[in-house]
């Protein structure tokens, strides 16, 4: 396993679990609303199985941490509905407003969606066989 793939899984890992306290935290601070905490520790586990997976040089985990990014990508506020899904991690650029709505880009999310997007398709070759093969548990 390439090192920016090592990189990848560990931010994966990280950010879902720095994100399930986020949640946690944020949860506490509004009496624990039962939507929020089913969605966000949702996304937690799609990004800790993508994580662990992108370790064990899975192909599916790819598709799940671009799941994963994809999520946190787009923003959307307006005076009765707001959407965003960070999970903490977040830098959003809004990109104008449009009667009374805001609509942001999360640039974390994207640059890691991209990142990522290109490992899956430079790595699919070669990730291709390791779903087939047990490893080493023998799972």
């Amino acid at each position: 396993m390439a090192a920016q793939d090592k990189v990848m899984a560990g931010i994966l890992v990280l950010h879902s679990t720095l994100g399930a306290v986020w949640t946690f935290v944020v949860a506490s601070r509004f009496g624990f609303p039962a939507l929020f905490l089913v969605l966000n520790f949702a996304l937690v586990l799609v990004g800790l199985t993508a994580g662990i997976g992108w370790f064990r040089e899975r192909r599916w985990a790819g598709v799940l941490g671009l799941l994963f990014f994809a999520v946190q990508l787009i923003h959307v506020a307006a005076p009765n509905f707001h959407f965003s899904f960070t999970l903490g991690f977040s830098v959003i650029v809004a990109m104008g407003w449009f009667g009374g709505v805001r609509l942001g880009i999360n640039l974390y999310a994207l640059v890691l969606l991209f990142w990522l997007g290109i490992r899956v398709v430079s790595l699919n070759g070669s990730l291709k066989h390791a779903d087939a093969q047990p490893d080493a548990s023998g799972s």
